[in-house]
């Protein structure tokens, strides 16, 4: 996969997926990532040493913003 941009992305899962994501580091609903492809799906890299690729229905999503931490570099 590559990159759409290296923007640090703040994402929300709607409430009503998370029970879905219970047995996963996504269960609290919320995590750091870059966007890595769009469309039906989304693919992020997470951040933090793991650097995982997650995969989410783009519906699932309740909100996505860039994350202040890393705007601008």
């Amino acid at each position: 996969m590559c990159r759409i941009e290296n923007i640090l992305y703040i994402v929300k899962i709607k409430e009503r997926y998370l029970e879905k994501l219970s047995k996963t580091t996504l269960k609290n609903g919320r995590f750091a990532g870059i966007l890595l492809k769009s469309g039906e799906n989304m693919a992020f890299e997470l951040n933090g040493s793991s650097k995982a690729i997650i995969i989410i229905p783009y519906n699932w999503i309740e909100y996505m913003a860039p994350s202040l931490l890393n705007w601008g570099k």
